[in-house]
């Protein structure tokens, strides 16, 4: 049997964990840098990476777990590496998808679909985010429990990806190098 359908779903949700990662680092790197550093230079900008960043982590990490037939996500990855032969116990994958995953998806979930798919009329963003109990760190555990799954799907074909971690600091590099520039076009010091 062909493992196109595998190789495919795993490369989507490769991407899609990948990108994750590359906008949390956006996210957190210019969420953090002082003001005094934008001020001068392009707050706007600041405010503009902010948002698109979280709004493309949000994106990305709840994609994964969508549950849609017609999509890649986990489910499939689990279905077709069974089909396969690539795993022998889908139900094990399952389960960690069901049982790590899912809980802090569901805040993920809530968010894309209250706050950015949708507009609530009846409560603020800042009400959403506390029902849905979501921290920031969320961001964090999902996408290594992401990593961390699709790490395991590639040992079983003795694979050994580049981690998420080598993505998010050539994010974080990029940002230094382009506030840097934007401080030594305005002379700042």
């Amino acid at each position: 049997m062909s493992r196109q359908n595998f190789e495919t779903c795993y490369i989507e949700m490769r991407i899609a964990v990948d990108f994750a990662a590359e906008s949390l680092a956006c996210w957190e790197s210019v969420s953090q840098v002082q003001h005094r550093d934008w001020e001068n230079d392009s707050p706007a900008l600041q405010s503009y990476l902010a948002r698109a960043s979280l709004l493309t982590l949000v994106i990305e990490l709840y994609k994964v777990l969508e549950t849609r037939t017609d999509t890649h996500n986990f489910y499939q990855l689990v279905e077709y590496a069974h089909q396969e032969g690539i795993i022998s116990d889908p139900d094990t994958w399952r389960d960690i998808i069901e049982n790590t995953l899912k809980p802090t998806w569901a805040k993920i979930k809530s968010l894309r679909h209250k706050f950015y798919a949708h507009l609530d009329d009846k409560k603020s963003p800042k009400q959403l985010i506390l029902e849905a109990n979501f921290v920031p760190n969320d961001f964090r555990v999902l996408l290594d429990d992401y990593d961390s799954f699709l790490r395991k799907m590639a040992q079983c074909l003795r694979q050994k990806p580049t981690p998420i971690s080598v993505k998010e600091d050539s994010i974080r590099a990029e940002l230094k190098t382009i506030l840097e520039a934007l401080k030594a076009r305005h002379g700042s010091p």
